[in-house]
Protein backbone atom coordinates (compact mmCIF):
# COMPACT_ATOMS: atom_id res chain seq x y z
CA UNK A 1 0.00 0.00 0.00
CA UNK A 2 2.76 2.27 0.64
CA UNK A 3 4.48 1.99 -2.82
CA UNK A 4 1.32 2.77 -4.34
CA UNK A 5 0.82 5.77 -2.51
CA UNK A 6 4.28 6.44 -3.36
CA UNK A 7 3.98 5.99 -6.64
CA UNK A 8 0.83 8.32 -6.85
CA UNK A 9 3.10 10.95 -4.88
CA UNK A 10 5.77 10.21 -7.52
CA UNK A 11 3.16 11.00 -10.38
CA UNK A 12 1.20 13.94 -9.33
CA UNK A 13 4.49 15.94 -8.84
CA UNK A 14 5.28 15.26 -11.74
CA UNK A 15 1.73 16.13 -13.44
CA UNK A 16 2.36 19.48 -11.91
CA UNK A 17 5.67 20.07 -13.01
CA UNK A 18 5.37 19.27 -16.31
CA UNK A 19 1.34 19.36 -16.91
CA UNK A 20 -0.63 21.26 -18.44
CA UNK A 21 -0.55 25.38 -18.28
CA UNK A 22 -1.37 28.08 -17.05
CA UNK A 23 0.93 26.67 -13.98
CA UNK A 24 -0.77 28.55 -10.80
CA UNK A 25 2.28 29.89 -9.01
CA UNK A 26 0.66 32.00 -6.13
CA UNK A 27 -2.24 33.76 -4.78
CA UNK A 28 -2.71 37.65 -4.16
CA UNK A 29 -5.06 39.96 -3.89
CA UNK A 30 -8.20 37.72 -3.83
CA UNK A 31 -6.61 36.29 -7.14
CA UNK A 32 -4.46 33.24 -8.26
CA UNK A 33 -1.30 34.29 -10.20
CA UNK A 34 0.14 31.92 -13.20
CA UNK A 35 2.47 31.83 -15.71
CA UNK A 36 0.35 33.45 -18.61
CA UNK A 37 1.16 34.20 -22.59
CA UNK A 38 -1.10 36.03 -24.73
CA UNK A 39 -0.28 35.80 -28.74
CA UNK A 40 -2.61 38.06 -31.02
CA UNK A 41 -1.05 37.20 -34.36
CA UNK A 42 1.96 35.33 -35.03
CA UNK A 43 3.39 33.00 -32.30
CA UNK A 44 6.58 32.04 -32.93
CA UNK A 45 8.31 29.20 -30.47
CA UNK A 46 4.88 29.58 -28.32
CA UNK A 47 4.19 26.02 -26.66
CA UNK A 48 2.64 24.32 -23.62
CA UNK A 49 5.88 23.66 -21.72
CA UNK A 50 7.10 25.54 -18.98
CA UNK A 51 10.21 26.68 -20.96
CA UNK A 52 8.04 28.44 -23.59
CA UNK A 53 6.05 30.32 -20.70
CA UNK A 54 9.48 31.00 -19.24
CA UNK A 55 10.64 32.83 -22.28
CA UNK A 56 7.36 34.51 -24.13
CA UNK A 57 4.74 34.40 -21.14
CA UNK A 58 4.97 36.82 -18.27
CA UNK A 59 2.82 36.45 -14.35
CA UNK A 60 -0.56 37.62 -14.54
CA UNK A 61 -3.56 37.35 -12.35
CA UNK A 62 -6.51 34.58 -13.88
CA UNK A 63 -9.48 35.15 -14.05
CA UNK A 64 -9.75 39.32 -14.24
CA UNK A 65 -12.13 40.38 -16.70
CA UNK A 66 -11.24 43.70 -17.73
CA UNK A 67 -9.23 46.76 -16.66
CA UNK A 68 -11.34 48.10 -13.90
CA UNK A 69 -11.63 44.54 -12.08
CA UNK A 70 -7.41 45.06 -12.62
CA UNK A 71 -7.35 48.77 -10.97
CA UNK A 72 -9.44 47.33 -8.50
CA UNK A 73 -7.19 45.02 -6.96
CA UNK A 74 -3.76 47.27 -7.85
CA UNK A 75 -2.84 45.29 -11.02
CA UNK A 76 -1.32 46.41 -13.90
CA UNK A 77 -3.42 46.48 -17.29
CA UNK A 78 -1.62 44.96 -20.60
CA UNK A 79 -3.60 45.64 -24.03
CA UNK A 80 -3.11 44.12 -27.35
CA UNK A 81 -2.82 46.87 -29.74
CA UNK A 82 -2.75 44.98 -33.03
CA UNK A 83 -6.53 44.80 -33.75
CA UNK A 84 -7.39 48.35 -31.54
CA UNK A 85 -6.80 48.65 -27.96
CA UNK A 86 -8.39 45.24 -25.92
CA UNK A 87 -7.53 44.03 -22.97
CA UNK A 88 -5.65 40.97 -22.74
CA UNK A 89 -4.44 40.87 -18.62
CA UNK A 90 -3.83 41.62 -15.80
CA UNK A 91 -0.48 41.69 -14.32
CA UNK A 92 1.05 42.35 -10.52
CA UNK A 93 2.44 45.79 -10.04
Amino acid sequence: MKKIILSLAVVLILIYIYGPFPKVIGYKNGHWIAYTQYCSDYCPGYGNSLSSYKKYGSIGYLGVKDENECEQISGRSRFDMAFGKRFIGCFPK
